[in-house]
């Protein structure tokens, strides 16, 4: 049997169904009895016959964004041909982006791990694991976690671990997160499809300062796939390249954020693609980006954040950039 099972691919071809209380199905060529299925809101569903996988005294759950069901007697019709159940389901609930790969791929490994050690394997187990792995991943794209994970990016991919952190923030409620007299950037980090970001008002609207918006986009892997990074990775490598003094800096910053990061220390080794993230790395001049008029606002009217969409066309490469040498800006790749 083979080791990859493309689950994804059969659900991206189904169209939504019209009626909200239909669901899409295609047949899984290379395995009997599998269904993969579309609802009306585009989430999946993946329906197993009952009779080739065993799931006595499975009951049913439902948990924050996925439900799984068994015993159910739903009719399946494809290409005109009724299908009867019972079946086994899983089923995502949640309109979170986000969350779509992770499921494909745990349902994947799911059936291929089953199919090759049906008397062996713990059901009860795995699926316990899945609803662990579900909240983990909600939790793990909190935006002061990954926040934290783009800023020690730049770091570690700068010309000089060093010399960038004479320039990374302390205190920590600075408005930027890197700094050098006119040479600002404040890093924006976001686990989503989309490059978009919660930006300060105040953050970019600056007349005595050149501010850069740095996006990177970040994706977490699951079963050491490609080269991957995380929190605790990236804080051990970035310790082994600094003299004691900027060690001595790091260390007091990493201790104050993580303090102030309501995450428990497993989220810190939760992986991301580092090939990715970098590959994503984009910068952007707060000058020409569209922004609120700041004279437009009522009186009173402070602390203003907006989402905004990140148009490639108004990305900046930074060595192009005049800067001045030893400066912030002279540091990044």
């Amino acid at each position: 049997m083979s080791k990859q099972l493309d689950l994804f691919s059969i659900y991206s071809s189904i169209k939504v169904p019209l009626n909200k209380k239909e669901i899409n199905f295609e047949a899984v060529s290379a395995l009997d009895g599998i269904y993969v299925g579309k609802n009306s809101f585009n989430l999946p569903v993946i329906f197993f016959k009952s009779s080739i996988f065993n799931f006595i005294g499975m009951p049913n759950e439902k948990f924050n964004n996925i439900k799984i069901s068994r015993g159910i007697n739903y009719n399946l019709s494809i290409l005109n041909k009724n299908i009867s159940g019972p079946f086994f389901s899983f089923e995502l609930t949640s309109l979170n982006s986000n969350l779509l790969k992770s499921f494909f791929t745990l349902v994947s490994d799911f059936v291929l791990f089953y199919l090759e050690n049906p008397n062996d394997f713990k059901i009860r187990g795995y699926i316990e694991s899945i609803e662990d792995l579900f909240v983990d991943v909600v939790e793990i794209l909190d935006d002061e976690v990954v926040g934290l994970f783009g800023e020690l990016l730049l770091i570690y991919n700068s010309k000089s671990m060093n010399s960038i952190l004479d320039f990374w923030h302390l205190p920590l409620n600075a408005r930027f997160d890197f700094s050098s007299g006119y040479e600002k950037i404040e890093v924006k980090t976001t686990s989503s499809l989309i490059r978009e970001h919660y930006i300060s008002l105040e953050q970019v609207q600056n007349d005595n300062c050149n501010v850069l918006i740095l996006s990177i986009m970040v994706k977490r892997t699951h079963h050491g796939e490609g080269n991957s990074k995380s929190i605790n990775d990236l804080i051990k490598e970035i310790r082994t390249q600094l003299d004691s003094e900027k060690l001595s800096k790091f260390d007091e910053i990493i201790d104050q954020v993580t303090k102030n990061l309501d995450v428990s220390f497993k989220f810190r080794d939760y992986k991301f693609d580092l090939d990715y993230s970098i590959n994503s790395m984009m910068f952007f001049d707060t000058n020409v980006l569209p922004k609120i008029d700041i004279k437009s606002l009522p009186e009173g009217v402070s602390n203003v954040k907006f989402k905004e969409t990140l148009d490639e066309k108004y990305s900046v490469v930074v060595c192009d950039l005049k800067f001045v040498k030893g400066k912030l800006y002279s540091l990044i790749r």
